[in-house]
């Protein structure tokens, strides 16, 4: 009976009547694009300033007033505010500075602990946590600012981040490098040591550009290890596997269909993957090269395109996401990305 009482009065809390604040309601949901997700690259709008303008309001305000907002931020949903944090962390970096990492913290501040984990606010609160190291904010400081005006719960989840080593790679992401400063991309690689020569994060960077034109739009790029088997296995597997131990850092980029083109298809129906390798030995490269031209001459779906240089080596999975729907891409359609996507595996970056 507890329990239920418990979840009865949790339910009143949730229909419970909308109260309005006299500075103004929260954003609702508004980053809806994938290039709005694309923390290695993105760009301030009008959704940043809104929420960061939200945030600042919040922070002025009195503890009444505090409150009526984060009830208004409970019933619009808490992920732009966390992912407005993630956007800040890489904002701080490219000369937002800590005011950047600021306004982050108070996005999180702004979360309701009674319907949110407070661990639910790790990833974001690292990304600050790194930025802060890296352009030499005291984050101590700027998170017990923060705490003041948060709830109990959360200002403790948060004063426990603040000390603890800024290692992005437990919550899954990567710094990189692009041509506008530096950003973040996923971190997927567990199983070994990643040990590259080449600059697999920013060839990946360059990749997204590439297999992200219309009437496709990049959604994810990220250091990872491969699954090259998937798409490559068969009457080579023995080669392949012997190929595939020889493997010391990997990466991956997706794009997906966003375009009504041609017409009968829609969002999400296709997609683009590319696996990017570096191996130890280029014979290893070559092999997985070979497997993937024999692959790409017997299948149409999904369409096949192998690139290699030197000891790295690329393949390029175009297909549809919809069993019994055709393809639009064929093996001599991907063959339009060969260029760019090896100029892109010559490019010569420093690593890290």
């Amino acid at each position: 009976m507890p329990i239920l009482m418990k979840a009865i009065e949790w339910a009143k809390r949730i229909a419970g009547p909308r109260r309005t604040s006299a500075a103004g309601p929260p954003v609702r949901s508004g980053y809806r694009q994938w290039s709005d997700y694309r923390l290695w690259e993105p760009v301030e709008n009008d959704v940043d300033a809104k929420i960061r303008d939200a945030c600042r309001r919040f922070a002025a305000a009195d503890d009444s007033e505090r409150e009526m907002r984060r009830d208004l931020a409970r019933m619009n949903g808490y992920d732009d505010l966390m992912h407005f944090a993630c956007r800040s962390a890489v904002f701080a970096m490219r000369g937002g500075g800590a005011a950047a990492v600021t306004d982050g913290l108070t996005a999180a501040a702004a979360v309701d602990p009674r319907y949110i984990d407070p661990r639910d606010v790790s990833p974001p609160i690292a990304l600050l946590r790194f930025a802060a190291a890296e352009i030499g904010a005291d984050f101590t400081a700027l998170v017990r600012e923060a705490g003041a005006i948060a709830e109990p719960d959360m200002r403790d989840a948060m004063a426990q981040f603040a000390q603890r080593a800024p290692n992005i790679h437990n919550y899954g992401y990567a710094l990189t490098q692009t041509p506008s400063g530096p950003g973040f991309i996923g971190w997927r690689w567990y199983d070994k040591e990643y040990d590259p020569t080449r600059p697999l994060d920013r060839i990946a960077v360059a990749i997204a550009d590439i297999i992200g034109e219309p009437p496709y739009e990049t959604s994810n790029v990220g250091l990872q290890t491969d699954f090259l088997a998937v798409w490559l296995g068969g009457d080579d597997g023995a080669a392949l596997e012997r190929a595939r131990l020889g493997i010391r850092a990997g990466a991956s980029v997706s794009a997906d269909l966003t375009k009504h083109q041609p017409s009968n298809f829609i969002f999400g129906t296709h997609m683009i993957h590319v696996m990017i390798v570096e191996l130890r030995e280029a014979a290893d490269a070559e092999t997985l090269f070979r497997i993937a031209e024999a692959k790409s001459k017997i299948l149409d779906e999904p369409a096949l395109l192998g690139i290699r240089d030197g000891c790295v080596f690329s393949l390029l999975v175009a297909r549809s996401t919809v069993r019994g729907m055709a393809p639009i891409e064929t093996p001599d359609s991907v063959r339009r990305f060969a260029p760019r996507i090896a100029e892109a595996l010559r490019a010569q970056y420093p690593i890290g």
